[in-house]
């Protein structure tokens, strides 16, 4: 009974592990595309939007993984400030990028600031569904 566990165990460490990775790619390579000139939509700050929706689902999934991963042994400070600094990083990185090496692109202050309350969205929501779950009965 006790392998059967361990081995659940295991394959959920690999699908959150798996998910986060692959939507951090996802993130990446489209974050890094040029401009195609495809159909817009024309929502007021809709691709603000996007950024924050982006990130929450990487952050969320982030923590999910350290969670389901031998990871799981740091304090909550770390897993919070490990997803802030991590997810803020990437974003930031791949601003600079797209206003200096990709074609119709521009880098934007207020796409950060989409990602960064995408970031604290997911830690919140995360931490409310743990502490919900957690609390005794």
């Amino acid at each position: 009974m006790q392998k059967n566990t361990k081995s659940l165990s295991v394959l959920k460490s690999l699908l959150y592990s798996s998910s986060y990775f692959l939507w951090l790619f996802l993130l990446i390579y489209l974050s890094l595309l040029p401009d195609l000139n495809g159909p817009s939509i024309e929502i007021p700050y809709f691709d603000k939007i996007v950024h924050l929706g982006f990130y929450f689902v990487a952050s969320f999934l982030f923590l999910l993984f350290i969670e389901k991963t031998s990871l799981n042994k740091q304090t909550k400070n770390i897993k919070i400030f490990s997803a802030i600094v991590i997810h803020l990083t990437i974003g930031v990185l791949i601003e600079y990028l797209q206003e200096n090496y990709v074609s119709g692109r521009s880098g934007e202050l207020e796409d950060v600031f989409a990602n960064f309350l995408g970031i604290l969205f997911a830690i919140i929501i995360y931490h409310s569904k743990w502490n919900y779950f957690s609390r005794p009965n």
